[in-house]
């Protein structure tokens, strides 16, 4: 993608970029309710490897929301990048859109981190696999959906797991 331009205000930097052709992850979901495990992993693939490299590099992306996460022609795309500073969880709007997504901690008022990424991913692929919003307490993705690899119900329930240092 293209940078058209930027901005910056002293405390918050952005970037302008072309806009995607395409659609949003939420899109797909809403439309469908949750999508096959291999399509999961087609979308979500990705996005989990431009994360990692990102936090390699000591990124964090701060508000990952099936939102985000754009399907083009030329594959899954990550989007918003460097917005969580210009967010405040405590606001109810905040926590109205990132309901599900959000890990607990950035409800009280941590900063956004590493863990509260890898949270935000495990809820984004248990909702693809359930088409249920994980919030609160959550079920293995198996009970919910008995067909899938039962492989999958640790890794996903250890990334949303509540306490952050918990997380793998």
């Amino acid at each position: 993608r293209r940078v058209l331009g930027g901005f910056a205000d002293g405390q918050v930097f952005g970037l302008i970029c072309e806009p995607l052709e395409g659609r949003s992850l939420s899109d797909l979901l809403s439309g469908r309710g949750r999508i096959s495990l291999e399509n999961a992993f087609r979308v979500l693939g990705p996005v989990m490897d431009v994360l990692a490299r990102g936090h390699e590099a000591g990124l964090v992306h701060g508000m990952l929301h099936p939102d985000d996460v754009w399907i083009t022609a030329d594959g899954p795309r990550l989007r918003g990048w460097g917005l969580a500073p210009a967010v405040h969880y405590r606001r109810p709007s905040v926590q109205m859109a990132q309901r599900g997504y959000a890990a607990p901690e950035l409800f009280r008022g941590e900063a956004p981190s590493q863990q509260s990424d890898l949270y935000a991913v495990g809820a984004m692929l248990y909702r693809t696999l359930t088409g249920v919003l994980g919030e609160g307490g959550v079920v293995a993705p198996g009970v919910l959906e008995p067909g899938l690899d039962p492989r999958l119900d640790p890794v996903v329930l250890s990334c949303m797991h509540p306490e952050a240092k918990k997380r793998p």
